[in-house]
């Protein structure tokens, strides 16, 4: 372990050209989404979504960047029994990765406070935490412990980059009911599940078997660090279980209920389809009368199970029946901007702007 201050000149440069390129990035991205890709579905946002779609594109090289970066400079550390790095060059190689991230943490702090991107709140505090031991670790003098953890910890960004291609598709198409969609959540998931379940448990396993409960180190390292470590890889751990078990396994569930709901309302056109042709091929009823003819609620389209579906289900049926295509959805961008000081005007005006919408994108 150990620095001097050289090390900490180089760490503190890497931090500077971290923003600037990460700034380059974030405006590059604004302007060739607004001219050259996906220009029509950029445009029509408003300046935070604009924002955040940049702001993922930047999170999006780091997320890669630092993971890739992590991984090929841990692998070459050498480390003792106790996974404490002997100092080298390429345990400086790893902190300055730690400082790219630095860079990117200080500029999309600056981006989702200053343009108030959805959450904001959220991705501040996040920020803040996130970053805080990588500050202390590179320049308070006795901070430089627990890199393997510290180090660790980062690869958690690898999954960001999955979430952020769900979240563009869902932009790109004004909806979620698709099965790139669908196949896009599923690569969040597993990816959040093993980096950012099954990561942070180990880091925080080895932190307290090899950090806090090892007396005879504690007694040599700053106690505020020790502290402020333990405090942000707790929280940090805290966000990543609550964000996987109630914000994306509600949704995986809704998604395997959408899929349900769709094999049941393409397994009622089936039975209509078949029931009609029976009905319209069978001839007069025997002699014996042992057949009688089908009830009336079949010969008028209706088949058993029908009450499952609702008012809308109904209606998407006898459209794809029709052969017509279904109505377009609304995308977010073509919806009224609602907040808790609506007044009973602006809400009427924007009953009006819904209603213009539903009329443009009906049948």
């Amino acid at each position: 372990m150990g620095f001097n201050d050289d090390d900490r000149n180089l760490y503190a440069l890497v931090i500077c050209v971290s923003f600037a390129l990460f700034a380059i990035v974030f405006v590059l991205s604004w302007v060739i989404s607004n001219t050259l890709v996906f220009a029509k579905v950029f445009q029509r946002l408003d300046t935070r979504l604009k924002a955040d779609w940049c702001s993922r594109v930047n999170s999006t090289v780091h997320g890669v960047v630092v993971t890739v970066g992590f991984v090929a400079t841990l692998a070459q550390v050498t480390w003792d029994s106790d996974l404490r790095a002997e100092y080298s060059v390429h345990l400086r190689n790893v902190r300055c990765f730690m400082c790219v991230s630095l860079g990117y943490f200080a500029f999309d702090l600056l981006v989702v406070a200053g343009f108030r991107v959805p959450l904001f709140g959220v991705f501040i505090v996040h920020h803040i935490v996130a970053s805080t031991p990588y500050y202390m670790h590179v320049f308070a003098n006795g901070g430089d412990f627990g890199t393997l953890v510290l180090g660790s910890y980062l690869c958690v960004e690898i999954a960001t980059v999955f979430l952020n291609v769900q979240s563009w598709c869902e932009t790109i198409r004004g909806h979620r009911d698709s099965r790139l969609y669908r196949v896009l959540f599923g690569l969040t998931y597993a990816s959040w599940l093993i980096s950012r379940l099954f990561l942070p448990l180990f880091c925080l396993i080895a932190w307290w078997q090899f950090v806090l409960l090892d007396k005879d180190f504690n007694e040599h390292v700053p106690l505020y660090c020790l502290i402020v470590y333990s405090i942000c890889g707790h929280g940090i751990f805290i966000f990543c279980y609550v964000v996987f078990f109630l914000v994306l396994t509600p949704e995986l569930v809704q998604i395997v209920r959408g899929q349900d709901r769709a094999s049941r309302a393409v397994s009622k056109i089936q039975q209509r389809k078949s029931g009609r042709s029976s009905v319209s091929g069978s001839p007069k009823p025997p002699a014996g009368g042992s057949e009688p003819f089908p009830a009336a609620d079949e010969e008028a389209g209706v088949v058993e199970g029908d009450e499952d579906l609702n008012d809308a289900d109904t209606a998407d049926i006898h459209t794809a029946e029709a052969g017509g295509e279904l109505p377009a959805p609304l995308h977010p961008a073509e919806l009224p901007h609602l907040s808790r000081e609506t007044s009973i005007a602006e809400l009427a005006e924007a009953a009006s702007s819904v209603r213009a919408a539903l009329a443009a994108h009906s049948i």
